[in-house]
């Protein structure tokens, strides 16, 4: 028999102690008593405010090729790619969401 095996084989049986059960329910109790953690609404109404413009100007910026795009197929759509108007407008997009997140860390309350 392994050295284990034997352990395991001679072992006792653990029971929980008489004031067991008494003490996790004050645990349970004492956790249901505190306060909810609460929504985070000035991060929640930064994002409102702030992705929805960022939103509409990029969309503004790209309208004019994305209108050249659905009456020309994709061809004029990769030659825009060159498009000063494209190029501002990804750059919003991709400065759009680590701006929204710098926004939510300034109206962190925690």
């Amino acid at each position: 028999m392994d050295r284990i095996d034997r352990i395991l084989v001679t072992e006792q049986e653990l029971t929980p102690g008489p004031d067991f059960g008494t003490r996790v329910m004050e645990a349970v109790r004492r956790e249901a008593d505190a306060p909810p953690i609460p929504f985070p609404w000035a991060r929640f109404v930064v994002g409102f405010v702030v992705a929805p413009p960022l939103l509409l100007i990029a969309l503004w910026w790209l309208q004019p090729l994305l209108r050249s795009a659905f009456e020309g197929g994709l061809g004029p759509l990769w030659m825009a790619a060159a498009d000063p108007r494209f190029v501002w407008a990804v750059t919003l997009l991709a400065l759009s969401s680590p701006l929204v997140f710098w926004f939510c860390e300034l109206a962190r309350t925690d």
